[in-house]
């Protein structure tokens, strides 16, 4: 696959702040690239470039194989966006709305406006002017918007923000079927981890503007590391037994009642431990490093996860 998103060296600075310092990144066509990152590290900045909404201070750009210079529009024809809130004209309805911004696009397909609005489950809302709209609603007519001309490129800022449980899942179906049927390539941030890592083909780490890590979701699964995780009624004294009785065990306590213990095959030696202690075993579960868990490693770790 090529890749579809080249930034070189990008660095942007306003006055004396580096927002975005020396980005490198790329995204393939085809995938959903997740971007990582605190408040503030600069991942909007980055989306806004690439959209030549903000011009950097240093560095190229390149989208579709081509440099986006100060006078780039034509290739934005073949993206679809969602840049922190989506804005509207709140006295006209959803329907008109779509019409508007399609009309803007020179895209006059009313039947693939209609399928769009049934897709973020706003049909029975089109008629509805967006003043009345609540945040997740006007979130999926901005994913609407985004979408309706069915671009080669979707670049998504937060796009679940205010959704409910029901509205995440299906936002989340959505774009997993626009990769897989449509070929639509996605880059996408979200403070939701769990989401990200439910969706996404590459992970792209970024804090205080610095890039941090590119690498695959397959990747971090193949590497993530088995542990176990137990719910007991005294921690503290589990941790006196386990170092106490097997010193070169690699555990930790993550919680008042909770501990996880790293490489052992036999979970049964710690379970006879505790127990003959007269510890508590409330809860025991195996499980496999996060991406939170990965996230959080490389961001307090400065980007040194191995």
């Amino acid at each position: 696959m090529s890749d579809i998103i080249v930034l070189e060296g990008v660095t942007k600075q306003y006055r004396d702040a580096e927002v975005v310092s020396n980005v490198s990144m790329h995204v393939q066509e085809g995938e959903i690239y997740g971007f990582l990152g605190p408040n503030g590290a600069g991942k909007t900045t980055i989306m806004k470039m690439i959209l030549n909404l903000v011009k950097p201070t240093m560095g190229n750009i390149r989208v579709f194989q081509e440099p986006v210079l100060n006078q780039s529009v034509a290739y934005l024809r073949q993206i679809g966006s969602i840049i922190e809130t989506p804005v509207f004209y709140s006295r006209l309805s959803a329907w008109e709305n779509m019409k508007l911004h399609c009309a803007y696009m020179g895209y006059y397909d009313q039947k693939k406006m209609e399928e769009t609005l049934e897709m973020v489950g706003l049909s029975s809302c089109r008629d509805k002017v967006v003043s009345e709209f609540s945040l997740g609603m006007k979130q999926r007519l901005g994913i609407a918007r985004a979408i309706v001309t069915r671009p080669r490129l979707l670049i998504l800022d937060e796009p679940i923000n205010g959704l409910d449980p029901m509205g995440i899942r299906q936002i989340r179906e959505l774009l997993v079927s626009l990769r897989d049927n449509c070929g639509t390539t996605i880059l996408i941030s979200s403070h939701i981890i769990t989401e990200i890592e439910q969706i996404a083909d590459e992970i792209g780490v970024l804090d205080k503007g610095r890039l941090l890590r590119e690498v695959s979701m397959k990747e971090i699964r193949k590497d993530a590391v088995q542990y176990i995780e137990l719910e007991l009624d005294d921690v503290q004294k589990a941790a006196t037994v386990l170092d106490h009785r097997f010193p070169e065990l690699n555990f930790r306590v993550i919680s008042p009642s909770g501990l996880r213990v790293y490489g052992i095959e036999d979970q049964t030696l710690i379970t006879r431990a505790l127990v003959q202690e007269n510890i508590g075993i409330l809860n025991m579960s195996c499980k496999n490093d996060s991406l939170e868990d990965y996230f959080m490693d490389t961001v307090i770790g400065g980007g040194e996860h191995a």
